[in-house]
Parts: structure tokens; sequence; C-alpha cells
């Protein structure tokens, strides 16, 4: 409950950030993931792919992408486990 406000604003920042900057919360993710034994995210989409979708395929994936975020920082608050 006490991170929902530090997720909704770090999505903020993936949503209008440079790709450099996606690329490099990427990299530090996985390396995070790692190193606390916990599964490391598999590929996005290929930009073709996203490409070829229609806004609402999109807004769909976006929105489950954003479900997953929130169930996984639901499970860090319960574990106690700052991220």
């Amino acid at each position: 409950a006490q991170l929902a406000p530090y997720a909704l604003n770090l999505l903020a920042e993936l949503m209008f950030c440079s790709k450099d900057d996606r690329v490099r919360f990427n990299a530090a993710d996985t390396i995070l993931n790692r190193a606390h034994g916990r599964p490391v995210a598999q590929k996005k989409h290929p930009k073709e792919e996203v490409a070829q979708m229609s806004p609402e395929q999109r807004l769909r994936a976006f929105e489950a992408a954003a479900d997953r975020e929130r169930r996984a920082i639901a499970a860090l608050a319960e574990s106690g486990e700052d991220r």
C-alpha cells in the first residue's frame, strides 16, 4: 500500500523516458531480480510485433504489464523486502 505512489511515479517516468533510460532501467531490474533470486523478465514484444498491434491490443498489453507490476509490488510490500 505504501509503495503504490512510488510505483505510479515509476510507471509514469518509464512511459516518458528515453529508450536509453528504459534500457538502463531494464538492465538494473534484471540485476536486482537475479541478486534476489527472482525470475528474470522475459524479452518484451519486438518492435515489429508492437507496431502491428491495434490501439486496443496495445492498451490491453499495457494494462496487463501494469497489472503484473502492481502484483509484483504488492508481493514485495507483503514480504517486507525493499527493492
